[in-house]
Formats: structure tokens, sequence, C-alpha cells
């Protein structure tokens, strides 16, 4: 059994080796080392000094977070709650996994652990995925309305909708939200309210409902046609970016500390309304040909014309 003080020890060397490890390589390479490390660390052409390690220290890789030991750890938690919720643990991961038409009638996460929900074929999960109790989440909705309504909050969730009408509601609180729609009419309501929330709507007819942004900031990314409802954005900071003909069409209202809509080819032709502290708006193609109307403190519209919000 390891002593209660060898751990720290362990830790503390394999993050300085591994450190050593990693710029040696780089320099090795022929790459420089850009910008300096807070405290007056190695700036760029300084020689890397030797890392000494005391006497009859060894460096001990499965220490620290990720180890062996911690695995273990969050088995055994999981093994207490999983299964009574119905899933199964698999390296501390609480994993429910739905193969078929109404496999999945509901899913509930339970608290405190990692949670993972593969929802594999068409109908598989038509109940609600709640995984609000869950430390995080990982959502797959890999089949034709596969997925009716997910909630998530914990420290991060992702939510993957490939297919066509593969999933109806979704709304993240977590501390990051990553959601992608990759199919028609897929992701139908997107509420996301998370510390940081990344959406991608890649496939036209993606994005088929409202989606609301709220939180820490926002990044929107709507690159096929005739994808991306109505979009409103009132997170700390918010980033839409319209790529396609007919992509945020029907209107993009952002409220933000800071903003940037980037309208292209024939995009935004629902207009752009744009408050807060600071928007800035791009425009190419006949994007915004509908008119930008920012009332923000400053409006940079790249040269293009902006109106007074009503």
């Amino acid at each position: 059994m390891r002593s209660p003080s060898s751990r720290p020890l362990r830790v503390a060397v394999f993050a300085a080796a591994s450190a050593f490890t990693v710029l040696a390589i780089i320099e090795g390479c022929g790459l420089d080392i850009l910008g300096t490390v807070d405290g007056g660390g190695i700036e760029a052409g300084d020689e890397i000094p030797p890392v000494s390690l005391p006497d009859g220290a060894k460096v001990d890789y499965d220490a620290g977070p990720g180890g062996e030991e911690d695995v273990r750890v969050e088995q055994t938690k999981c093994e207490q709650v999983c299964g009574d919720a119905g899933g199964g643990c698999d390296a501390g991961k609480c994993v429910f996994t739905c193969n078929g038409n109404g496999s999945c009638a509901a899913v509930a996460c339970p608290p405190g652990v990692a949670c993972v929900v593969d929802c594999k074929g068409n109908d598989s999960c038509k109940g609600d995925i709640d995984c609000t109790q869950a430390s995080s989440c990982a959502i797959t909705c890999n089949g034709d309305r596969a997925c009716t309504n997910v909630a998530c909050s914990g420290t991060a969730c992702t939510t993957s909708c490939p297919k066509n009408d593969s999933c109806g509601t979704v709304r993240c609180d977590a501390g990051s939200c990553a959601v992608t729609c990759g199919g028609d009419r897929t992701c139908g309501t997107l509420d996301c309210a998370g510390g940081s929330c990344q959406v991608g709507c890649t496939a036209g007819g993606a994005c088929s409902g409202s989606l609301t942004c709220s939180g820490g900031s926002c990044n929107v990314a709507c690159t096929a046609g005739n994808t991306c409802r109505p979009i409103a954005c009132d997170a700390g900071s918010c980033t839409i970016l319209c790529t396609e003909d007919s992509s945020c069409d029907d209107g993009v209202i952002v409220n933000a500390n800071t903003s940037l809509v980037t309208c292209e080819k024939k995009s935004c032709s629902g207009g752009i309304s744009c408050s807060g502290s600071t928007c800035n708006v791009r425009c190419t193609g006949t994007g915004c040909e509908n008119g930008i109307c920012c009332d923000a403190g400053t409006c940079d519209a790249g040269g293009k014309a902006t109106d007074t919000c009503q």
C-alpha cells in the first residue's frame, strides 16, 4: 500500500518529467517555443535546464488523475448507483445502450457519475433522456427520431444528432455544452445556457426549431442551406456564423457584451438585430440584404449601414 505522502511526490515528479519531455520534443523538431510561462518561465531561445530527481525518486506513470486507482474509485461509485437506473458500468461511466425501436422508454442518469447514452436505432430513445444529475454526459442519437427530449447539466455535455429527425428538443446548462445537428429536420428546439455553448448545424434543414443561447459564451455555426431557424443569443459573448444561401434566414437577434455575426452568400435575409456593448457584423455577397439593426454601445458593420433598432 502506498504511504499517504508518496502520491503527491509521484505526481509532482511525473508532471516535471512530462513537461521536460514535451519541451525536448518541440526543440528537437526545430520548432520555437512561443511566449512565456507566467512567473518568469522559459522564453523563446532560452536553454532548457536539466530536470533533477531526488535521490531514489522514480517516475510513477500510474499516479495522478486518470490512473488505475482513480478508475477503480469511479467504477465502484458507478456500480453503487448505475444498475438500479438500468445502465451498466464501463471504466466508471454509467452506460445506457439502446439498440432498437423503443428499446429505451426513458433514461435517467444517476447522480454524481459520468453518463453515456447511446441511442443506436430508429425510435430507440422515444422517452426523456434526463442527464441533469450526472457529473458529465455524452449522448449519441444515431437513428431517425432516435431522441425525443434531451436535458443535461454537469461539468460537460455533448449531444450528437447525425440523422434525419434524430433529435427533438435539446436543453443544456452544463459547464460546457456541445450540440451537433447533421441531418434533415434534426434538432428541433435548442436551448443552451451553459458556461460555454458550441452548436453546429451542418446539414440542410438541420436546427429546424428555434435556437436560444445564453450563459457565458455561445458559438453557433450554420454551415448548410436552409438551416437555422430563428437564432436568439444573449450570452456574455455571441459568435454566429452563417455560410450558405438561406442559412439563418429567419432572423438573428443578439444581445451580448461582445458579439460577431458573419453572413456569407445569400444568408441572413431575415435581418440582424444587435444590441449590448459591442456588436460586429460582417456580410459578404448579398448577405444581410434586409438590413442590420444595431443599437449596441459600439456598432461595426464593416462599412455597411446600420439603423437604430425600433
